[in-house]
């Protein structure tokens, strides 16, 4: 089949990118024909594995450019346009894929919430999808009940729940930790691993404000931090100021950050090694759709600890990490939900896995088990067979239907 990616660069830094990256190559091996409207992507690459449409130009319609899909549409008439991304985005979509081409196509969207229930206009546009694929049952969830809310839709929706995949050829354990904890110069550290983005709902503060209370206790504690900053597609920064953040707190001597040139993330060989010289991963996130740096963690041999909310709830669940119950939730306007967890309560997660080695593996060996099922080429397979499916049911978006 011909299939049309629509969402971030899949050579970006990206979340939505790296899972793009993980399943091309086994769409391609499959034998399918792959090409992709590229956010951000300014044309200028020469290696591409497969043709991307660019969409940083004049015409493009918006960060989303829903007029370069357009055009993508009727040059490659696809049998599948699949998008990954935020529901916010498919408002901006609508426009295209609702109306007719010279060639049918199925449009189905792995779409992330990391919040619930989604707002009026996401919801309304998401009943132009053919299909929906969700990165959570949290995010299913967060779709039926906006739904319910807003388009006073009941029934249940028998769309797929798909996880993202983790390379475990690139995320695994390695044997010489001892030896790349002294290259970094952490051999005689606790590691604690914040590695995310830098958003206000990873609400890196908080832990390290937990940091400032548990290095009374835990001298040799260390905070390692890499976090590239976010543009939100109308071109504003968002984030924290880390350093201003650490002088106040006065935790200079037990953090250190990894960073590169120009804000770039790193290889993934060369995350891998910080995972694996950290002794736990702590991203106190406000509320995911999914969490790569969870299931990257898992593969790595690293134990987790988040906030009991979102996705994270179910990635963690069944004693494959420490969940920190929330101390408040946020509202906006009504609409979306974020959790917080209490400075307290995340340093006394800290302070029991530095002080119990069994729990640290347990949580290891039942993540190492659970991410088994997420390879990229299992991954992949999966949703050839929803894209095969749709196409010979014939399915219809939810909007169409009588």
């Amino acid at each position: 089949m011909k299939i049309l990616l629509w969402g971030d660069f899949y050579k970006d830094a990206s979340g939505f990118a790296k899972e793009f990256r993980d399943i091309i190559p086994h769409f391609k091996k499959a034998g399918h024909e792959v090409r992709q409207v590229a956010l951000k992507y300014d044309g200028l690459s020469t290696k591409n594995e497969i043709f991307c449409y660019p969409t940083m130009m004049a015409g493009a319609g918006g960060h989303f450019a829903p007029e370069v899909l357009r055009r993508a549409i009727i040059d490659f008439e696809p049998d599948i346009v699949f998008g990954i991304g935020d529901y916010f985005a498919l408002p901006f979509l609508v426009p295209v894929i609702s109306r007719p081409f010279k060639k049918l196509f199925k449009f189905i969207f792995w779409g992330v919430a990391d919040g619930e229930p989604l707002d009026s206009p996401s919801t309304s546009a998401l009943m132009w999808c053919h299909h929906h694929i969700f990165h959570s049952k949290f995010g299913k969830k967060s779709v039926e009940t906006s739904l319910k809310t807003y388009m006073k839709y009941l029934k249940p929706l028998d769309d797929d729940v798909v996880y993202p995949a983790v390379d475990q050829n690139v995320f695994k354990p390695l044997e010489n930790k001892k030896d790349l904890k002294a290259k970094f110069f952490m051999d005689d550290k606790f590691v604690v691993l914040f590695l995310a983005r830098n958003q206000y709902r990873k609400n890196t503060p908080v832990l390290m404000e937990a940091i400032k209370k548990i290095k009374k206790v835990i001298p040799n504690i260390m905070l390692l931090v890499h976090s590239i900053s976010t543009v939100t597609p109308d071109g504003r920064p968002e984030g924290y100021d880390l350093d201003s953040l650490s002088k106040y707190l006065d935790i200079d001597a037990n953090i250190a950050a990894v960073t590169t040139k120009g804000n770039q993330i790193l290889t993934t060989e060369t995350i891998n090694q910080v995972y694996n010289i950290s002794d736990v991963v702590c991203v106190p996130t406000m509320g995911e759709g999914f969490g790569l740096f969870l299931t990257e963690a898992m593969a790595a041999g690293v134990p987790n600890i988040s906030t009991d909310c979102s996705a994270v709830t179910e990635l963690l669940a069944d004693d494959r990490g420490y969940l920190v119950k929330p101390a408040a939730h946020i509202f906006n306007g009504g609409i979306t939900r974020h959790s917080v967890v209490n400075a307290d309560d995340l340093a006394n997660a800290i302070f029991t896995l530095h002080n119990d080695s069994k729990l640290r593996e347990k949580y290891i060996t039942n993540g190492s088990e659970f991410v088994k099922e997420l390879t990229p080429e299992k991954v992949a397979s999966k949703l050839l067979k929803i894209f095969d499916k749709v196409i010979k049911e014939d399915k219809k978006p939810i909007a169409l239907e009588k």
